[in-house]
């Protein structure tokens, strides 16, 4: 049974680590700082790892990261003081990086690793907590055929989905650039909406109509009537995640030199939500930005 770490057992981490438990093929080691998390999980079968990083590396077969940026990813992996993963890793051994990072921070740590014999995988997701817990997340992956075909069974347990986007870097690339085309979508949804309630439309109405047109899109379909409408907004994907990676996916346009107004715009307007509904909020909770703007109320 392959032996797995699995670093990072937050809202994400932790039902993608049940998921492998539950496939009944592997053995799952968590870390976390939390210790909430790490107990939360014990509970789904995962064992829980006391000791270092490097510990963890020496004992396991593939090192699964789901962290919070890229900064985080670096020094689990790198580390200090001998502590990081990468002074346990063996020669051969891959690391499955599923964070959202960005692109090049993930090609400079691949050379390092490199240089040790070491493979890294960029392996981002899409889908919310609810689609986590089912296993049914769409999982977009960058590195060589070889080192991928070694994860493609503990992915499968954890997607319905696994396409491989290209070289490494190229699955954290589309993981940002989907995010940003994902709030556009979601804003310019909003801002209909808000247009149609002011004229005297149904919101609910409004989005039956949106919904069988040609302007549907996924917050249409999956968002608004569900997170917004029933004031909830508890989707499960964070605002701040949101804006962090629009601000990776505008750094690769400016690299890249593609002009990108429209994008620049998106990302504003997600800060500027970001920085009034507060730490904590859902992503979702983007439209009642919108709402506080126009002085209205979806219902």
């Amino acid at each position: 049974m392959m032996r797995i770490g699995f670093v990072g057992l937050g809202m994400m981490g932790k039902p993608m680590a049940s998921c492998l438990v539950s496939s009944g093929k592997y053995r799952v080691i968590g870390y976390d700082i939390s210790n909430e998390n790490m107990e939360a999980v014990a509970e789904l079968g995962v064992d829980k790892h006391s000791g270092s990083l490097r510990e963890l590396a020496e004992t396991t077969d593939l090192i699964i990261l789901m962290l919070p940026n890229g900064d985080i990813v670096k020094n689990v992996v790198l580390g200090g003081d001998q502590e990081g993963l990468i002074n346990g890793l063996k020669r051969g051994s891959t690391i499955l990086d599923m964070s959202s990072v960005s692109p090049f921070q993930t090609q400079e740590l691949s050379k390092i690793l490199a240089g040790d014999g070491v493979r890294l995988v960029d392996a981002p997701v899409s889908g919310n907590v609810t689609r986590a817990r089912s296993g049914q997340l769409a999982v977009m992956v960058g590195g060589d055929a070889e080192a991928i075909e070694f994860v493609r069974g503990p992915l499968s347990a954890m997607s319905r989905q696994i396409t491989h986007v290209g070289p490494v870097g190229s699955g954290h690339a589309i993981k940002s650039l989907n995010n940003l085309l994902s709030a556009s979508g979601l804003i310019a949804a909003g801002e209909v909406l808000l247009i149609g309630k002011k004229f005297g439309l149904d919101s609910q109405i409004m989005l039956d109509v949106l919904n069988a047109s040609t302007g549907r899109n996924n917050s249409t379909e999956n968002k608004i009537g569900q997170f917004v409408l029933s004031r909830k907004f508890d989707s499960g994907f964070a605002l701040n995640l949101m804006a962090k990676d629009l601000a990776i996916a505008l750094d690769v346009a400016n690299r890249c030199g593609v002009p990108s107004r429209h994008s620049v715009l998106t990302r504003e307007m997600v800060d500027a939500a970001n920085s009034e509904e507060g730490a904590g909020s859902d992503h979702t909770a983007l439209i009642r930005w919108l709402e506080s703007l126009s002085g209205l109320e979806l219902d």
